[in-house]
């Protein structure tokens, strides 16, 4: 796991960079906690290219492995982030076939440049079988290339300035950048609002996108030097595509020949994942994913292998207790950490540091947390992440097919009367709302703050007109957010065309394409490479999540049962009573930490100074919500979290910008 930047300066313009070198070497520093073993820059005057990178060793550990990296010809100039994961299998069919390659070293990085000297970019991209970024330069045909692996586990930025191209794993390395602005795109600060993250291919600066997942982009050196500020990208793996092939051969055999195939791409997964150089261990949280990898990586290990848990001091809502009976059944070394609604809080501010885009999952915290405590034993960790979206894991899938199922029996114009009753009720009621503060469960259930929250959401998504809005109401965090920005008053959504039939497999395909890479992956790649901690998640390998796409729907969910499948491989592997039938999760009650311990934090931001300073929001409008909100008149939380973490985010980077200008 690595970091990679760099930029293309345009031939002929007056330069406002005296010293490349050092422009590249602090864009370069700014990613060292993707890769605290060693750096690399290549500073190519003639083309006008630049690379950086920081690498976190993993596969060869010696000098043979660092990047920037020549290919064999030195036709090839690649940074790279991420593995290959099949790189051993690559390496052996290459030197069968191509007898002028003679390998110096032992890493993935060597066998990429080889692939793609043999086979092709494109060719290659579709035989490697992990998570990667790379940018690599072809000093041939003078045309930079840019990918990104096939789900988007590693984060990928370009974009323009003035007259550069730029491009890195992180946005906190193009703020170094002598040309860098840091335009606030009013449409991304309006979809964050709404789902609490940034979608792809957005970026929340103007001018800067996000790779998307699955696509290589062509940047021609030819075209660059003559001005073109817009390059096409285009997939070599498309996840529409696949799933609609998949569905349309669905799986005809027997439950047992599904459980028994799943079983074995899940153990290949595993097995290439804990390949490595330097210590391996699993996240384990009790819950049916990471118990799965947790079991099937110790299966498979000839020693045993290390296991982390998170605990609360909340016994309650404590799952440290069923991961620790898990682990001792399957005899690893495990660990656990106990936090507290302290340590959680602690963190909150140092979080606007790790995400370099506004990011308000708020399980960043705990996420954060275990990562951290997990690089104290291990380099490399495999997360149970990815299985939810792939085998019908979400409480949600159940709720919003019920209910569609139900609110297509009643009128639109009913449904709009009872959605206002309730939204009414709710609002009525909140100042006397006694609140349940065990943070730690997201439990459709009578435990209040969450079984209050689902409903109001359930209430406003009664209006839909489709399944696909009313997943789109679901999946939102508030639909409020474009109303407190200055001038921008569009809500900008992210729903998919709906081409797949069926609404159950719609919802898994919408989470695939986007609240995955754009929420969980981002989730998990920052908070463990904050702390120089590679992640490895099992489920995402491209041969398992195209054959579940194969798997019929009622083998995924069955008689109420989520993850039926994947509940029959755990078998195999533990006693039935150590297997739960759900998570509890890491959500926090927003509602009351606004009102509590994150109070005086609040106002120190929610200000018409502040609010005003850059001319981006409604501060009247956000005061007021807060107003209400703290007086338990309204319940404002989901939204005014979302904008408490922007700003927090914003005045750090501001912070950092001026800092690092060159």
């Amino acid at each position: 796991m690595c970091g990679l930047t760099g930029y293309l300066e345009k031939v002929g313009y007056s330069r406002i960079i005296e010293n490349h070198e050092v422009v590249l070497q602090s864009m370069t520093n700014a990613l060292i906690h993707r890769g605290p073993d060693d750096e690399g820059i290549k500073v190519d005057h003639e083309n006008g290219i630049y690379l950086g990178h920081r690498r976190l060793s993993i596969q060869d550990l010696s000098k043979n492995g660092n990047q920037p990296m020549l290919s064999h010809s030195k036709r090839y100039l690649i940074a790279f982030n991420g593995e290959v994961y099949n790189f051993k299998s690559l390496r052996d069919e290459i030197k069968l076939l191509n007898k002028n390659i003679n390998f110096k070293g032992g890493s993935d990085t060597e066998v990429i440049l080889a692939a793609i000297e043999t086979w092709g970019i494109k060719e290659s991209l579709n035989k490697f079988n992990g998570m990667f970024a790379f940018a690599l330069f072809d000093k041939q045909d003078k045309k930079l290339f840019l990918a990104r692996d096939r789900v988007g586990e590693k984060p990928l930025y370009y974009g323009f300035e003035n007259n550069y191209f730029l491009f890195s794993s992180e946005l906190k390395s193009l703020r170094r950048h002598p040309s860098w602005t840091g335009r606030i795109n009013k449409a991304a600060l309006s979809a964050y609002l709404k789902y609490s993250f940034v979608p792809t291919p957005l970026s929340i600066y103007d001018n800067f996108y996000k790779l998307e997942p699955g696509h290589l982009m062509e940047v021609s050196l030819d075209d660059f030097n003559r001005g073109v500020k817009k390059f096409k990208s285009y997939p070599y793996w498309d996840l529409l595509s696949i799933t609609e092939e998949n569905l349309t051969s669905e799986f005809k055999g027997s439950l047992k020949s599904a459980i028994s195939k799943t079983d074995d791409l899940l153990q290949e997964s595993v097995d290439l994942r804990t390949i490595s150089d330097v210590p391996v261990g699993t996240f384990l949280s009790g819950g049916i994913d990471s118990s799965l990898i947790s079991s099937i990586a110790s299966h498979l290990s000839s020693t045993k292998i290390q296991t982390f848990s998170v605990g609360f001091n909340e016994e309650e809502f404590n799952e440290a207790k069923e991961a620790k009976e898990i682990s001792n059944h399957l005899s690893t070394d495990h660990y656990e950490i106990k936090v507290s609604e302290k340590d959680l809080l602690d963190d909150f501010p140092y979080i606007a540091t790790v995400y370099d885009e506004p990011f308000a999952d708020s399980s960043q915290l705990p996420t954060y947390l275990i990562s951290k405590f997990a690089k104290q034993n291990v380099t490399v960790v495999l997360s149970g992440d990815g299985g939810d979206e792939l085998f019908f894991g979400y409480g949600r899938y159940k709720l919003s097919n019920d209910l569609w199922t139900m609110m297509k029996l009643i009128p639109y114009k009913s449904r709009k009367k009872i959605s206002m009753f309730l939204q009414n009720k709710l609002s009525n009621e909140a100042k006397d709302y006694e609140y349940d503060l065990s943070f730690l469960t997201n439990r459709y259930s009578k435990k209040k703050p969450h079984f209050r929250s689902k409903v109001s959401k359930l209430s406003e998504a009664l209006v839909a007109n489709t399944e696909v809005e009313l997943y789109d109401y679901i999946m939102s965090s508030s639909d409020k957010g474009h109303e407190v920005l200055s001038d921008f008053n569009e809500p900008i959504e992210i729903v998919e065309e709906k081409r797949i039939r069926s609404f159950k497999n719609y919802m898994m395909y919408s989470d695939q394409k986007n609240y995955l890479p754009d929420d969980i992956l981002v989730k998990v790649d920052r908070a463990s490479m904050a702390v120089s901690l590679e992640s490895r998640l099992p489920f995402l390998d491209h041969n398992l999540l195209e054959w579940a796409w194969r798997i019929p729907i009622n083998m995924k969910y069955r008689g109420g049962s989520k993850k039926f499948i994947l509940k029959k491989v755990l078998e195999k592997y533990l006693p039935k009573e150590l297997i739960k039938s759900h998570k509890q999760g890491f959500a926090v009650p927003l509602n009351q930490w606004l009102r509590g311990p994150l109070q005086e934090v609040a106002d120190q931001f929610f200000t018409k100074d502040r609010l005003n300073a850059e001319n981006l929001f409604d501060a009247e409008r956000i005061i007021l919500y807060w107003e209400e909100h703290k007086s338990g008149i309204r319940n404002w939380g989901n939204l005014l979290w979302n904008i408490l973490v922007f700003l927090t985010w914003y005045e750090d980077q501001k912070n950092e910008s001026l800092k690092y200008k060159i």
